[in-house]
């Protein structure tokens, strides 16, 4: 993991890129994506070839890791966003609350 500090160094200046709400800093994909009003904000990497494409995220919103990698030419984001709501955002027993939740017990069974 990366610290708060050294992602804030690579995402000082944001370079718009093709795709509307894609920026690049250093290293680091910014992906503002609007969601029928719901803004989500993504840190990751994204990339591709005529026929395939991947994109790699961290959702600070969702708390939530996601990869998603395609064959044919269906949107990545797309994909993503699906994913992130039908795991996270509508489930009140988030992932991110599980793990440490988890972590929590395991750290004090260790003491």
């Amino acid at each position: 993991m990366l610290r708060v500090v050294t992602v804030a160094e690579m995402s000082a200046t944001l370079y718009p890129v093709s795709d509307p709400g894609t920026y690049y800093g250093l290293g680091l994909m910014v992906f503002d994506i609007d969601d029928a009003g719901r803004c989500n904000l993504w840190l990751g990497d994204a990339g591709g070839t005529p026929g395939a494409g991947v994109l790699v995220i961290y959702s600070p919103e969702d708390e939530a890791f996601v990869v998603v990698a395609l064959t044919g030419d269906g949107p990545a984001p797309a994909a993503v966003n699906a994913l992130l709501k039908a795991t996270t955002a509508e489930n009140p027993d988030r992932p991110a609350r599980q793990l440490r939740a988890f972590t929590a017990k395991a750290t004090h069974r260790a003491h």
